[in-house]
């Protein structure tokens, strides 16, 4: 890792570091990329005729320095640091207030497939799939770890025409329900593209619009290491960019894409921003709030100092504007080189790769982040997490702290991070030492929990085995990253997938974990005018993690009341909680209530007869000479009038019944 020398900078000079320096920011507006549609089923035939073809090749996914990480740093930014305490809380070790929630369900993503390393640890979880995105291969699960299908990672973009694809990212956006989907292709070539794919619904086995954007009209950069972030707006995406000669670091590209454009499978408008001089890895925010017209952007701008700095993206969906802030959160420092990892029965070490951020959320105005760091911040020993809560308005660390074990020996790598609307915050990472095998931890932080405060680190799946795979390239990597989530059915549970040391030796595999923080029960509202709904109209409690189906008999039933003979179709539902919002038809399928919920069956209804007339009259034949037969009714001798199912007798002006008539109406 190369290290820059610590740059401290006058005011004026400072000034650089924003965006009005033409050397340091190019803008370009790019309109009409197309989507290329596909369904699920088209991967899985993609995917089919690859294995067919014997396509297995043993890749190491590149991991490259992402550019300068001890950048200059405003000098009241560094007045501030000294001011602030030398050390952060590191993990409890006395009982903490609030127990750290248990694992309510763990259950198997992916196992090593013998051809990529690292996997790229990466997923997503919907209101009722679960997807796994690797660098080997593209999983879909039920909730509680059904596999429905899996795929290759090549199979899901290859009608794009591309033939090498690597580090996936996925998310499951809380503002538009939908799964998105980047990875990057064609490393170190001219061709280098960025690939996205937003799901059409929330269903990740339906269909996907899927957009290739290139990564360099000059064609002299790659593209690397891409991250996701989304708020009202846009889509927000980032990745490095390398020289194709030689991967030299050449800056950042950061994509806001009309969000409105996107998810409607239309050509798209986006604004390609280019960054030089401003370290790496930008990860723009996954917002929460529907009325947050921001989207925040951070990156890691100097351990030495400890801090990081933000950037924003304003202005109307389709012509956005990219300001680097001038706000430079601070806390204590760390080290951008992390130590890497012992692990039980091996003498080889696990990379921990460096200190960039891997992930940030936006949430009740508060924007948290996690990354790795080397502890201590002079000669590292050991690898740690480190989180942070900041205000992004202001750019004020309002909290910090450290997962981190200087006397027992326990290394923290590849951490996620995930708030939900209490503002609980859960990690996952992982974690090995000299008498541990590298497995899955995490720990949680109560809203009410001190402030830079976590609960003790526990564990979520325990590694198996030493862990050695290099593929020839003399490099033990893992990670690149993880993914932790808040569960979209209640707003409440996390989710979060980790890598850990398989059986048998020298593999990996990924491991889903669910911690439910909703109650032990829950309440299911069924509202349904007409119909036999399952389960029956009226409220009823269920435990917790009940599963359930909701269905609904659909045959169009005649009926009569005091004024209209009608027939009655089922036409679909809206809903709440774990229940899907809406949809057509009569059978929402398997749900598993997490929170509570209600759903409401809609109806169409057709009038048979008569609207609003009752005819007191036809035993007075009279009545009956006043109507004369047509294409929708006959009359007949005795004067009953036989109608048309759906249709309906018009009476004309001057129509009289008289007393003692009666009109009736009968159905085929």
């Amino acid at each position: 890792m190369r290290y820059w020398g610590l740059l401290l900078v006058s005011g004026a000079a400072l000034a650089d570091v924003g965006p009005a320096s033409a050397t340091r920011a190019t803008t370009t507006v790019l309109r009409g990329a197309t989507p290329a549609v596909a369904t699920w089923a088209d991967m899985v035939d993609a995917d089919q005729r690859g294995v067919a073809a014997g396509e297995s090749v043993q890749e190491a996914a590149p991991w490259l320095p992402s550019g300068p990480c001890t950048l200059p740093v405003p000098p009241d930014v560094l007045a501030a640091r000294m001011l602030a305490p030398a050390s952060e809380p590191a993990v409890r070790d006395e009982p903490p207030v609030t127990l750290a929630p248990p694992v309510t369900l763990g259950f198997l993503g992916l196992p090593d497939s013998g051809t990529t390393i690292p996997p790229d640890t990466d997923g997503a979880v919907g209101p009722q799939h679960v997807m796994t995105a690797l660098n080997s291969q593209v999983r879909i699960q039920n909730r509680t770890g059904g596999i429905i299908s899996t795929i290759t990672l090549a199979a899901f973009w290859s009608s794009l025409g591309v033939s090498d694809v690597f580090d996936p990212k996925v998310v499951f956006d809380p503002l538009s329900g939908r799964y998105v989907f980047v990875s990057c292709a064609q490393r170190r070539s001219a061709a280098s593209s960025l690939l996205l794919a937003v799901s059409a619904t929330n269903d990740p086995t339906g269909t996907w619009y899927r957009y290739q954007l290139d990564g360099d009209a000059a064609n002299t950069k790659w593209v690397d290491y891409p991250n996701l972030g989304a708020n009202q707006s846009w889509f927000t995406l980032t990745a490095n960019m390398f020289g194709v000669s030689g991967d030299a670091f050449a800056g950042v590209n950061v994509w806001a894409i009309d969000k409105a454009s996107v998810l409607s499978g239309s050509a798209i408008t986006y604004t390609l921003f280019f960054r030089t001089s401003e370290g790496g890895t930008f990860v723009p925010c996954l917002t929460y709030s529907p009325t947050e017209s921001t989207q925040y952007v951070a990156n890691s701008w100097n351990a030495e100092v400890g801090v990081l700095h933000l950037y924003t993206i304003t202005g109307g969906a389709t012509a956005p504007v990219f300001t680097a802030t001038g706000f430079f959160p601070a806390s204590t420092p760390w080290n951008n080189t992390p130590a890497d990892a012992p692990q039980l029965g091996s003498a080889q070490l696990i990379e921990t790769n460096d200190g960039r951020l891997m992930q940030a959320a936006l949430r009740n105005g508060r924007l948290w982040c996690v990354h790795s760091a080397g502890m201590p911040a002079v000669a590292p020993t050991r690898a740690s997490v480190k989180w942070w809560e900041i205000n992004p308005v202001t750019g004020a660390t309002m909290q910090s702290g450290v997962i981190d074990d200087p006397l027992g020996g326990a290394f923290y790598y590849y951490p996620s991070i995930a708030v939900n609307q209490t503002n609980a915050v859960l990690i996952g990472f992982t974690g090995s030492s000299a008498t541990t095998y590298a497995g899955a931890y995490y720990a949680y932080r109560a809203s009410t929990d001190a402030s830079g405060t976590l609960q003790p680190v526990a564990l979520l799946k325990a590694g198996e085995n030493p862990y050695f795979k290099d593929f020839g390239t003399g490099r033990n990597r893992w990670g690149d990253y993880s993914m932790t989530m808040v569960d979209p059915v209640d707003d409440l549970s996390f989710w979060t997938i980790q890598e850990y040391a398989y059986t048998p030796a020298n593999t990996w595999s990924t491991w889903w974990g669910y911690f439910s923080q909703a109650v032990t029960s829950v309440t299911l509202q069924v509202n349904s005018a007409y119909g036999m709904a399952l389960p029956p109209a009226g409220t009823a409690t269920y435990a917790h993690g009940t599963t359930i189906t909701c269905a609904i008999t659909n045959s169009p039933a005649s009926f009569a009341d005091a004024t209209h003979w009608q027939s009655c179709l089922c036409t679909g539902w809206v809903g709440t909680g774990s229940v899907p919002a809406l949809g057509s038809g009569t059978n929402t399928g398997s749900l598993m209530l997490l929170a509570d919920s209600s759903i409401t069956w809609l109806w169409t209804l057709t009038d048979l007869a008569v609207s609003n007339q009752v005819l007191a009259v036809t035993s007075n034949l009279a009545a009956r000479d006043t109507l004369t037969a047509g294409p929708d009714y006959t009359v007949a001798p005795s004067g009953n009038v036989t109608l048309r199912a759906g249709k309906s007798v018009r009476l004309l002006p001057g129509f009289t019944a008289r007393t003692g008539s009666v009109l009736r109406a009968t159905v085929p």
